[in-house]
């Protein structure tokens, strides 16, 4: 049964290939705790860093995976958190113009990670915690492209991840730059 499936998605994946591109897409951005990670571990405001493979099914539809890595602030400096999502991506982009609103949505896994150093008078102990469940994003924004390869990015995303008492969210305002590798060019054909 594995084996037909793995076949099936191979013959699959092999028929888009004669349709579709590869694209890169970095992005940075602001990340802003809400819910449990602000009442429960008073978290604050802090950066994120992501970045998506993607493949183009069609002009504007892309299916990739993204990974990210996301910090948050708090108020003791021997405490860290952050959240490392690894998830597939759908996205849509809308028009065909320089200016194309687009949407997506991430489905994977969430890895929420604390560690905090803990010193007294002649012991440092390292105390490590981490929570892995599954989330989903969806995100909102748009592309201005720059030439035939590259596109600047602005997405607003919104993070869940799923807990048995308390659910994690936060969201955040990401800039980037989508960039497609082996862009052909249009040739000038005169009929």
């Amino acid at each position: 049964m594995k084996k037909s499936i793995i076949i099936a998605l191979l013959f699959a994946s092999s028929s888009f290939c004669i349709f579709g591109q590869v694209s890169i897409h970095p992005s940075i951005g602001a990340q802003f705790p809400i819910g449990t990670l602000v009442t429960d571990h008073n978290l604050g405001n802090d950066y994120g860093a992501n970045i998506s493979l993607k493949f183009a099914i069609d002009k504007n539809f892309d299916i990739g995976l993204t990974t990210g890595f996301n910090q948050f602030s708090t108020d003791n400096i021997h405490k860290h958190y952050s959240m490392i999502p690894i998830t597939g991506l759908l996205e849509k982009r809308f028009g065909f113009s320089a200016f194309a609103p687009a949407i997506a949505l991430d489905f994977g896994f969430y890895n929420f990670s604390y560690f905090e150093k803990k010193i007294s008078d002649k012991v440092v102990l390292d105390v490590s915690k981490t929570i892995t469940n599954v989330g989903f994003a969806p995100s909102a924004g748009f592309y201005f492209k720059i030439d035939q390869s590259a596109a600047l990015t602005a997405m607003f995303k919104y993070h869940f991840m799923f807990d048995p008492t308390n659910p994690y969210t936060f969201y955040g305002i990401n800039i980037g730059l989508n960039y497609k590798f082996n862009q052909k060019k249009a040739k000038y054909n005169r009929f």
